[in-house]
């Protein structure tokens, strides 16, 4: 395959291409990504050792650069990306007309870095899909009694309370170990997806009032114990079926690569 040529001039930009032909950069090719084809409207693997798009049929820019001591490590297919303490990659969308009136859905390979579990944080946030009248969260939190649980939230501009539906825990979760995270949306539910497992759904009436996609930001700012690798974050202008989530995860999972 050709390799991918540079398609930005700055940190997060992105710029409106031709669709997806499975065009490659450096590293190890993802195969599951090159099948979704033109469903994919933002593809980022990091293995050029940047936070650049490496395909986009989106239009829109970000204004600044990474700070910090972010970095490049082994990911699930070439190079994943760990966050510094200052500065997340952030995708902006507005000119994109990606709406949450209508379905869509977005998956992301993640990999804890010397969690320590005597000292948990309360949150650690994965995505973030904000929008003009609302937002989606994917995330992990701390329960009382020290159990956690990962979960989807979504939250409109004008409700004082947001709601959320969970799909296991990270409270089994080995340091180095890589999970896929998943989630899909409709224009009135949201649901999460875990490791493969089959989506769990949540009502969300109002999701179809949050309008146009404006921006996504990727992870959370580290401390020693939540750090995470990221890699393959993939935007689809369509909600994954479970059938694609079990494959996406059987497939890129290093440990039934070896």
């Amino acid at each position: 395959m050709r390799r991918m040529p540079r398609l930005f001039s700055m940190v997060f930009s992105v710029i409106a291409l031709a669709p997806f032909e499975g065009l490659w950069a450096e590293g190890e090719a993802n195969p599951q990504v090159e099948k979704l084809g033109s469903a994919v409207l933002l593809y980022v693997n990091f293995d050029n050792e940047t936070t650049d798009a490496e395909m986009a049929t989106v239009e829109g820019k970000d204004q600044a650069p990474l700070k910090g001591n972010h970095k490049f490590v082994k990911g699930v297919y070439g190079k994943g990306f760990v966050p510094g303490e200052k500065g997340l990659p952030q995708y902006v969308l507005k000119e994109s007309g990606i709406t949450f009136g209508n379905p869509g859905g977005a998956f992301i390979w993640v990999s804890p870095q010397g969690w320590d579990r005597e000292k948990p944080e309360e949150y650690v946030f994965f995505l973030r899909f904000n929008a003009e009248n609302g937002q989606i969260i994917l995330a992990k939190s701390n329960m009382q009694g020290g159990s956690d649980r990962l979960y989807v939230y979504a939250k409109g501009g004008n409700s004082e309370k947001g709601a959320s539906v969970s799909a296991g825990s990270t409270e089994e979760w080995l340091n180095d170990e890589w999970h896929l995270l998943a989630v899909n949306w409709g224009s009135d539910w949201v649901a999460i997806s875990v490791d493969g497992k089959e989506f769990v759904q949540l009502e969300v009436p109002e999701l179809q009032n949050y309008g146009a996609l404006e921006r996504v930001i990727l992870g959370s700012v580290p401390v020693p114990h939540r750090a995470v690798v990221y890699d393959e974050f993939v935007l689809l202008s369509r909600p994954l079926s479970n059938d694609e989530i079990l494959e996406i995860y059987n497939s890129g999972n290093p440990a039934n690569r070896k």
